[in-house]
């Protein structure tokens, strides 16, 4: 993982978007035998996810149950500062990494 933005501000859980670093990537693929490196090319893969949800248990281990990452979403490219996602001291703009994905956001939300 790159960075991860927690939201849930008058939801009913904790969610997150999650940031992949793709310089790391390539290494990740290989040694799990992916074809491709590119983060376009796994998004939705089940090794990469469980990876990912792997990291959010630790993380879930340390809050109470309330404070705790309900379900999450890789976003398709890295925060970066030329995008515009991060300030040049490597801080999320939050409106910056939620707003272009708002339809993510909703997906999260919406009652299933």
């Amino acid at each position: 993982m790159s960075q991860v933005v927690v939201i849930g501000e008058a939801q009913p859980f904790i969610a997150a978007l999650i940031s992949i670093d793709e310089q790391g990537l390539p290494d990740w693929a290989s040694s799990n035998g992916k074809a491709s490196a590119d983060l376009k090319d796994l998004l939705g893969d089940a090794e990469l996810e469980a990876e990912v949800h792997s990291a959010i248990d630790d993380a879930n281990s340390t809050v109470s149950r309330a404070e705790a990452i309900k379900t999450f979403r890789i976003l398709p490219e890295d925060l970066i500062v030329e995008d515009g996602g991060l300030t040049p001291t490597f801080k999320v703009r939050r409106a910056n990494v939620t707003d272009p994905y708002q339809s993510v956001v909703s997906d999260i939300y919406q009652p299933r």
